[in-house]
């Protein structure tokens, strides 16, 4: 556990657990939008449909301005739970001893492991980008270089297809 200095010194300050619990709730359900949302999006980037994905996107966008202001609420409350924003969730135990619920340690368990599904979601998304972008400057260099004599156009072909993929993406 990392100690700092708390930002809620005020003993005024007495925020019900249950009220972390419920943020952390909320973010979850968030979390589990976002992640149905990279698999569609990964669903339109096998299909190779373009307007699929950028609705994705749009999506995605939209959750995650959503999801920022979840994370403010639950930083704000567990720093007035736990006495600093920056306490780890998996510090509450010890943080808040008997005012530990059955409630909180649900909600937290349920939004680590729905962070751990989404960052396994990002993580196949971001290969199937790579190998996509991989196919097609491979296509880009085959289309661009082929025909012509070893020294006429073949740096072109090697250079192009990058510089092409970096505009457009």
């Amino acid at each position: 556990m990392t100690s700092m200095t708390s930002t809620y010194d005020d003993p005024g300050v007495d925020v019900d657990p249950n009220r972390l619990a419920e943020a952390l709730v909320e973010e979850e359900r968030l979390l589990v939008e976002l992640t149905s949302i990279f698999r569609s999006q990964r669903e339109a980037l096998v299909q190779s449909d373009p307007e699929a994905v950028d609705e994705s996107v749009f999506a995605a966008s939209r959750i995650a301005g959503t999801l920022t202001e979840a994370r403010r609420r639950r930083r704000f409350l567990l720093g007035a739970v736990a006495g600093w924003e920056d306490a780890d969730l998996r510090d509450l135990d010890d943080l808040l001893g008997e005012r530990m619920s059955m409630d909180l340690i649900q909600a937290r368990g349920a939004l680590q492991a729905t962070a751990a599904d989404l960052r396994r979601e990002v993580e196949l998304n971001r290969t199937i980008l790579r190998r996509l972008m991989q196919d097609n400057r491979a296509h880009l260099a085959t289309l661009l270089g082929g025909g012509g004599a070893a020294g006429d156009g073949a740096g072109y072909a090697a250079a192009a297809p990058r510089r092409l993929l970096d505009r457009e993406i």
